[in-house]
């Protein structure tokens, strides 16, 4: 009895958060939104110091970027970091560097104010994949150029892309013949590469994305499984879809990750969703591919799915785990989709491109003469690109067409190079 009561005692004995003195930045200094931080503290605290935390909160101590975390000892700690603000999104406006400081038991802060200027956004050029027989291109036109110029060629039979501008990164896998590779984009080196198990008419990676709000790659394989990098092309994890499925495409999520799977030796689809962690919590009846998944608010997603009998939207409320269907258009199938503001999208289908908005639940025909093909949307002047084959067209966000492209040989995948 007295031997548990002592140690009670000094189990509860520390109380005493550490205490942060800040350094750098001064209050109110200015920085860019793509700068680094030269962030230093002195920490002091009655036990140990375990780690040290930076993160930038708006001025109502919301975060608003990347929460980074450090290791610390001793009970004085002169801490000192590098700390990149990544946060190219942010508007321009004043903010909080907070520094928080652990013992294991209690937390200790301390906040700055800073003033983060926004980089305005451009559009430095348009990066696209091309492969034919085995053999993958990288072309690229800069801003206000009319021609595309080889950046660099490789052996792959590329089946999808990826770029990240913001790291200058630029990933491609092979279906057949080839692996994923992730170069950087100014002299196209090899920054990782995943190998690749492909045989002839047996392609091993299936897709890859990169998704700008996780600012993460994500690839799928034949065998089920699932790969995710992060923004810098570092393997964070990889899980296993549904036992004999294909993971056709994922959608990454603020709050997991949504996958179109298919059977492999049946006609069935699956929508399903997986934690961060790559574990399953549900799995979703659909009778087609899933071409986009979309937050309407926080409860609720907005699923396009390529029916055969007609494409659909679908709305899932993810509390409820239903899906409710307020549009369809019977016999009209789904290439690709992409939003273009809050409850508006552009549909690539095969009565030519379409233009649906939830609001109002009306659809506008864009262009009935538009092929089938890969959307993809330069959101920063309003075009989007439409992949078909060796051809690209560019089409106003009316539906007028502006400019086309093409390749000698199939257009994989379309990027957007901007500057932040």
């Amino acid at each position: 009895m007295v031997v548990l009561s002592l140690s009670s005692c000094n189990d509860d004995e520390d109380e005493n958060p550490p205490r942060v003195t800040i350094e750098s930045p001064f209050e109110n200094q200015t920085f860019l939104s793509i700068d680094t931080i030269d962030a230093s503290a002195i920490i002091t605290d009655n036990e140990q110091i375990t780690s040290v935390e930076l993160e930038i909160l708006d001025l109502e101590f919301n975060q608003v970027a990347l929460r980074r975390s450090y290791p610390a000892s001793g009970s004085t700690f002169n801490f000192g970091q590098r700390f990149p603000i990544d946060a190219p999104q942010l508007e321009t406006g004043d903010y909080y560097l907070a520094f928080r400081a652990n013992d294991g038991r209690n937390v200790g802060s301390a906040f700055v104010k800073i003033r983060i200027n926004a980089v305005p956004r451009e559009l430095e050029g348009v990066l696209v994949l091309t492969s034919q027989s085995n053999q993958s291109y990288i072309y690229y036109r800069e801003e206000g150029e009319n021609e595309f110029e080889l950046e660099h060629n490789f052996f792959s039979d590329a089946v999808g892309g990826g770029l990240n501008y913001r790291q200058n990164i630029f990933a491609s896998v092979g279906g057949q013949a080839g692996d994923a590779d992730f170069f950087e984009t100014e002299e196209f080196s090899i920054v990782n590469s995943l190998p690749g198990f492909g045989n002839t008419g047996l392609p091993f990676y299936l897709s890859m994305t990169f998704d700008d709000q996780l600012e993460q790659f994500i690839l799928t394989q034949r065998d089920g499984r699932i790969r995710v990098l992060d923004k810098s092309a570092f393997v964070l994890l990889g899980f296993d879809g549904l036992a004999n499925h294909f993971p056709l495409q994922v959608f990454g999520n603020e709050d997991g990750y949504f996958l179109s799977e298919k059977e492999i030796d049946g006609p069935l689809y699956s929508f399903t969703f997986y934690s961060f962690q790559g574990l399953l919590l549900d799995n979703y009846l659909v009778t087609g591919a899933v071409r986009g998944v979309f937050d309407r608010n926080l409860n609720e997603k907005f699923v396009w799915v390529d029916d055969p009998e007609g494409l659909e939207l679908r709305l899932l409320n993810v509390s409820t785990e239903f899906l409710s269907l307020p549009y369809e258009r019977p016999g009209a199938r789904l290439a690709d989709v992409i939003r273009t503001g809050n409850n508006t999208f552009i549909i690539s289908t095969s009565d030519g491109l379409l233009r649906y908005n939830y609001s109002n639940g009306g659809t506008v025909i864009l262009n009935s003469s538009a092929p089938e093909g890969d959307l993809y949307f330069d959101d920063l002047n309003q075009l989007v690109y439409l992949v078909s084959g060796q051809d690209a067209r560019i089409y106003a966000i009316n539906g007028q067409q502006v400019a086309e492209f093409s390749f000698p040989r199939e257009i994989i995948y379309v990027g957007f190079d901007y500057n932040r």
